[in-house]
């Protein structure tokens, strides 16, 4: 048996075939298809989190720095939990020397009281230099002026937090000295 139709000849055939189907469907009336756009709800803009900005801290910082020239700085990640925190940071520091701490709060989303004592939570006879309590409560950037302190112990009293998920923020702590 000899083919009549060659293989390009079966593709147009078929494609005219569809182009028929098509055609007939559109004449008899297809059901119309309906879409429904979503209207673009209006989104909030995320929060900006301070803590990603570590120089916008540091700026905001080294204006309570005056008179002291800057030294250091240091990012403190504050992570709240379901009970209260103590986290304890020594600063070292010359014994002959005038120093200013100057601690910036504005990444915490609570409030951390903030204690400086002579020495570590582990001895009984410690000293209370400085606490936040001292210094307006109102304010987002405090400062602490040292002077002949060898070193000094930073006590973040972190407290309890039950939200979901688990809040956390940092303190920028810088060291300035005259």
């Amino acid at each position: 048996m000899k083919k009549i139709f060659s293989k390009k000849s079966n593709w147009i055939f078929a494609g005219m075939v569809a182009v028929a189907v098509i055609v007939s469907a559109f004449q008899q009336g297809t059901p119309t298809v309906t879409t429904t756009e979503k209207k673009p709800e209006a989104k909030t803009p995320p929060k900006k989190n301070p803590c990603m900005d570590v120089n916008g801290l540091k700026k905001a910082s080294k204006s309570e720095m005056d008179p002291y020239t800057y030294d250091s700085g240091q990012m403190k990640q504050i992570m709240f939990q379901k009970k209260p925190i103590l986290v304890e940071t020594e600063v070292p520091l010359s014994l002959f020397g005038k120093y200013r701490l100057v601690f910036n709060t504005t990444g915490l989303p609570k409030k951390v009281n903030i204690l400086i004592y002579n020495k570590d939570k582990e001895h009984k006879k410690r000293e209370l230099l400085w606490s936040t309590s001292s210094d307006s409560l109102t304010s987002r950037v405090y400062h602490a002026d040292f002077k002949n302190k060898s070193k000094v112990f930073v006590n973040y009293n972190i407290p309890a937090d039950s939200s979901r998920p688990m809040a956390k923020g940092c303190v920028y702590l810088m060291l300035g000295y005259k």
